[in-house]
């Protein structure tokens, strides 16, 4: 499934991380700096949150990424988080750089802790536990059992 288009502020939204972005990366004293390229060429994560990548149990992402050289506007899980800033992360996938949207605050408050429901549904009350009462006083009901 495609995720839909960014809306214009959306659009103003990511130019302006990104600009952040290159301010933040021109400070930052690493044997690495990606350059102007390749923070114009960074795909864009919108609606984020920190995972357990399935395979091997380290920090990811997980969000829609627009802009990705492979995968496109697609909802995608990255590789491990090998460096994580405000409003950036690069990955161990070839270091790519990924410029951060909103982080998905609203997952995390609904996310299901146990059990098979699924999303947004309450949870089931447990049941009552058995009775002890024999219920001897009860009268007894005439005619032939059903």
């Amino acid at each position: 499934m495609r995720p839909r288009d960014l809306r214009p502020d959306e659009l103003v939204e990511m130019a302006l991380r990104r600009a952040r972005l290159r301010e933040v990366l021109e400070n930052l004293r690493t044997d690495w700096n990606p350059g102007v390229a390749a923070v114009a060429a960074a795909p864009y994560l919108d609606r984020w949150e920190t995972a357990r990548h399935p395979w091997t149990g380290q920090p990811c992402l997980k969000g829609t990424v627009y802009g990705h050289p492979v995968h496109g506007d697609a909802f995608l899980t990255t590789s491990a988080i090998r460096h994580e800033g405000n409003g950036f992360a690069i990955t161990e996938s070839s270091g790519r750089l990924y410029v951060l949207g909103r982080e998905d605050r609203q997952h995390k408050r609904t996310r299901i802790l146990s059990g098979r429901r699924g999303a947004f549904r309450p949870a089931q009350a447990a049941p009552p536990p058995p009775s002890e009462d024999t219920h001897d006083d009860l009268p007894e009901l005439e005619g032939p059992p059903l």
